[in-house]
């Protein structure tokens, strides 16, 4: 529970106009991420969706591939696999292997 409420309170700084911001909090949510609980924490607070979202509108080059990282972690479950695909993730991967 503590874990899904951490997840929900950050979610909004990957929207933030700073590319150095996004950024770091990419970094720390693949941290997160890393443990099976942690990607599971994303997925139940709706960052599939954003992440896919985010793939194909993030114009900075830095940070352009840290959404397809952290979603990476995210589609190691079922629910996280659905979410994304529902969520046209490969369409995006798509795209954005075209744009490099």
């Amino acid at each position: 529970m503590v874990k899904e409420r951490s997840a929900e309170a950050v979610i909004s700084a990957l929207s933030d106009p700073t590319p150095e911001v996004r950024s770091n909090v990419y970094d720390a949510l693949l941290n997160f991420s890393a443990i099976h609980s942690g990607s599971d924490a994303l997925v139940e607070a709706g960052y599939c969706k954003v992440l896919v979202e985010n793939s194909t509108k993030e114009s900075n080059d830095d940070v352009r591939h840290l959404p397809l990282l952290l979603l990476h972690n995210c589609v190691k479950g079922e629910k996280g696999l659905n979410e994304a695909l529902e969520n046209n993730a490969v369409e995006a991967c798509i795209e954005v292997s075209v744009c490099e």
